[in-house]
């Protein structure tokens, strides 16, 4: 653990849970010490695809840290938010006022990882933008380019429908 105690409020139902937790795995600089030492947890979501989270991941390149209970009395209250991560399929962001922009942005983002939450923090600059679900456009044109008949056979050919427009699309271009 290497970091000092952030405290996570997180609503559940009527009542808050409050949640002490440590920083651990960093990579990037968080800036832990310009954070408020409360943060206020918002649903935010829904939870997209790991493959889009990871896109999200590279294209915005956050710092990053697992979160763990500060303590074992933090054990059962880390449970449940990680539980209820999972089972809402969303995440949670933090937000707080960066000294000079004159207005809260949305910092942090949690979710959850293996028995952890992982966050991805924009301490100086806030979240450029919240991973999305795609749309179903999107969900569409990739099923297009995954289709299954495509994909080829065990003997390295593609299914007979396929056959002429495969040999055709192989067949050498003249080069004048």
């Amino acid at each position: 653990m290497s970091s000092s105690p952030v405290t996570l409020v997180f609503w559940r139902k009527e009542s808050p849970l409050n949640i002490n937790v440590l920083a651990t795995d960093q990579i990037g600089d968080l800036q832990i010490s310009t954070w408020p030492t409360i943060l206020e947890l918002v649903l935010t979501g829904p939870a997209v695809p790991i493959t889009e989270f990871q896109g999200w991941m590279k294209t915005t390149n956050p710092a990053t840290a697992r979160f763990q209970p500060a303590s074992r009395t933090d054990d059962y209250n880390f449970g449940l938010l990680v539980k209820s991560l999972r089972e809402n399929r969303c995440y949670v962001t933090a937000s707080w006022e960066i000294q000079g922009k004159g207005h809260p942005t949305t910092n942090l983002l949690f979710v959850p990882f293996a028995q952890d939450i992982l966050c991805a923090a924009f301490p100086a600059s806030g979240i450029p933008y919240l991973p999305t679900p795609p749309t179903e456009a999107q969900k569409q044109n990739e099923a297009l380019w995954t289709c299954p008949e495509r994909q080829p056979t065990r003997k390295g050919k593609a299914p007979s429908r396929w056959t002429n427009l495969d040999e055709h699309d192989a067949a050498p271009v003249p080069i004048p």
